[in-house]
C-alpha cells in the first residue's frame, strides 16, 4: 500500500469529513486558482461573452450570439411609435435573456456563491449600463458589478481593451503586471539604448559578462540546453593524447535533440615526430551527455552563478505576450549597463569558435535555432 501525503500551498481556510468512493480534492483545487478572480461580460447589440481572467489567465465561459435585435431605423411598413415600442420589447428580452445567462454563468448552482471577487461589464453602446440597472440580474451579481467601460471591440480584443482600461482595479492581477514587465522590455528596446537584448546566443553573453539586471522568460519556452562530450575520433576510436582543450565540453541550446548539429572538429595528431604538423588529423565527434530545459537551467542557475537581480515568467495570453513569445523568441534580458560587443553583431558564420590549432574555446556556446 503506499501513501502520500500532500501539503496544501496555503493553509485550510475550512475542514472536511466525507466518506465516499472517491477523493474529495475540491479544497485543494481551489487553492490552484491564482489569487482573485475577475469576471468580465462583453456585450453589445451583436452579442454577448462572458470571461474569467485569474492571475495570467483567462477562460471564455459562456457566448451569447445573434440577438436578433431589430434595428433602429426602417422603412415603410408601420409607424414610428409602433416601430419604437417593438424595438424596445426586443432590448428588453435580449437584456433579461443576458441577466440571465448571467446569473446561470457567475453563480455556483453548488455553493449559491459568485464565483468572482468583481464583475465588470464592458461594451461600445450603451447596453451595458442597462444590463447593470436590469431588474432580472440577481441581487448577488448585481453587488460585484464594479464598473462600466466604453470598448470598440467585442470577443478577445475587447476583453484586451477592457483589461487595460480597468487596469487601476486591478492592480493585484497578474496579467497586468506581465503586460507592464513586456511593455517595459519593448519601450527599452525601441529607444536602442543597447540595455536590453534577446535570443540564446546574446542573453547567454550578457549572463556570462554578468550585466542582466532582469531576466524575462517566457513559461512555455520550448528551448532546451545540451551538453555535448567528445566521443572520438573519426572512426569512434578514442583519442587518448587530445590536449586539455579538446576535453571540453561544448553547451548546445536547441528545441529537440534532433535539431542539435552534428559538431565535429579536425584534431591533430601530438606526434613528436617533425612532420607531424603536417599529416591530415582525426575528425572528433560529440555525443550528448546531459539535456534540460533552459527554463529550468535559469530559475535554478542564473541568480546564483550569474547574479541576476531578478527573473520574470511571463504568458502568452495578452497581445504583448505573444508577440513577446513570437518576435523575441520568449527568452530576453534587460541590462544593468551596455554592452559594446554582443555576439549577433559579430561578423562570423561559423557556429563555433575555432582556433587555429583546432582546439574549442572552453567558454564558447554554439546555439541552433
Amino acid at each position: 500500500m503506499l501513501s502520500v501525503a500532500i501539503e496544501p500551498p496555503r493553509p485550510l481556510q475550512r475542514s472536511l469529513y466525507f466518506c465516499g468512493s472517491r477523493f474529495q480534492t475540491d479544497l485543494l483545487k481551489e487553492q490552484l486558482e491564482d489569487g482573485v478572480r475577475y469576471g468580465f461580460c462583453i456585450v453589445d447589440g451583436s452579442g454577448a461573452d462572458f470571461y474569467v481572467v485569474s492571475g495570467n489567465r483567462r477562460e471564455l465561459l459562456f457566448t451569447l450570439a445573434d440577438p436578433n435585435l431589430p434595428k433602429k431605423h426602417n422603412k415603410g411598413g408601420q409607424s414610428a411609435p409602433r416601430f419604437g415600442r417593438i424595438h424596445d420589447e426586443k432590448r428588453d428580452q435580449y437584456l433579461k435573456k443576458v441577466s440571465e445567462k448571467i446569473n446561470a454563468t457567475f453563480i455556483d448552482p453548488e455553493t449559491h456563491k459568485v464565483i468572482v471577487e468583481a464583475l465588470i461589464f464592458a461594451g461600445c453602446g450603451d447596453v451595458k449600463t442597462q444590463l447593470a440597472k436590469c431588474q432580472e440580474l440577481d441581487q448577488r451579481v448585481a453587488s460585484r458589478v464594479v464598473r462600466c467601460v466604453d470598448i470598440q471591440y467585442d470577443g478577445d480584443a475587447g476583453l484586451s481593451e477592457a483589461l487595460e482600461r480597468s487596469s487601476d482595479l486591478l492592480s493585484d492581477l497578474e496579467y497586468n503586471a506581465e503586460r507592464k514587465v513586456i511593455s517595459e522590455f519593448f519601450r527599452v528596446v525601441s529607444n536602442d539604448s543597447g540595455t536590453a537584448c534577446f535570443g540564446p546566443q546574446d542573453v547567454f553573453y550578457a549572463l556570462e559578462a554578468g550585466a542582466v539586471d532582469t531576466l524575462i522568460l517566457w513559461q512555455d519556452l520550448p528551448l532546451r540546453r545540451f551538453t555535448l562530450q567528445p566521443i572520438g575520433g573519426s572512426g569512434g576510436e578514442p583519442i587518448p593524447s587530445r590536449s586539455a582543450s579538446e576535453k571540453k565540453q561544448l553547451i548546445v541550446f536547441a528545441e529537440s535533440a534532433d535539431k542539435v548539429p552534428q559538431l565535429r572538429h579536425h584534431h591533430q595528431s601530438s606526434s613528436s615526430s617533425s612532420t607531424s604538423s603536417s599529416v591530415p588529423g582525426n575528425t572528433v565527434a560529440y555525443e550528448v551527455v546531459d539535456e534540460v530545459p533552459v527554463l529550468d537551467w535559469l530559475v535554478e542557475n542564473a541568480t546564483a552563478q550569474y547574479g541576476v537581480g531578478s527573473i520574470k515568467l511571463v504568458s502568452d495570453s495578452s497581445a504583448e505576450g505573444h508577440q513577446f513569445a513570437q518576435g523575441f523568441g520568449g527568452l530576453c534580458a534587460m541590462l544593468r549597463y551596455r554592452l559594446e560587443q554582443m555576439p549577433s553583431m559579430a561578423d562570423d558564420d561559423d557556429d563555433t569558435d575555432h582556433h587555429d590549432d583546432g582546439s574549442s574555446d572552453e567558454d564558447d556556446f554554439d546555439f541552433d535555432y
